[in-house]
């Protein structure tokens, strides 16, 4: 008993393993998920706050344009002299993950962080559709 025992759970290894191959050997399927645009901070030019206080548009280089998202909703964007307090957590920023960014309202006012939840890339059309008083 204990010898087919054995002989059956070869045969079911081996089949498996067969079975393990033929699947290997199958293409992988293409990704639906489009690879993060990524972009380097020190080609950040400009930025303008969008009417919800919880995102902003930013330029990068010439052409490029994206919305950077923030969890809670910054009022002091929307201040007249806002200014942006950016430091890099890296030179390419992919993911939010990789900026840190606070808002200050001078003279003398203190730095707010606004923790960044998202970035977009806006395609021509998205940024054609921008308000002008948006465009950075």
């Amino acid at each position: 008993m204990r010898v087919r025992a054995r002989a059956f759970t070869g045969a079911a290894i081996a089949a498996f393993a067969l079975s393990g191959a033929a699947w290997a050997d199958q293409p992988a399927a293409p990704s639906t998920t489009p690879a993060p645009k990524c972009f380097r901070s020190h080609d950040w030019e400009g930025w303008k706050p969008a009417d919800d206080a919880k995102s902003i548009y930013i330029r990068v280089g010439i052409h490029d344009f994206y919305r950077i998202e923030f969890t809670d909703s910054c009022p002091i964007l929307q201040a007249p002299n806002a200014h942006l307090i950016t430091k890099p957590i890296s030179d390419l920023i992919c993911s939010p993950i990789e900026m840190d960014v606070k808002v200050a309202d001078p003279p003398g006012g203190m730095a707010v962080p606004c923790i960044v939840s998202g970035i977009t890339p806006l395609s021509p059309a998205d940024v054609a559709a921008l308000p002008k008083k948006l465009k950075p």
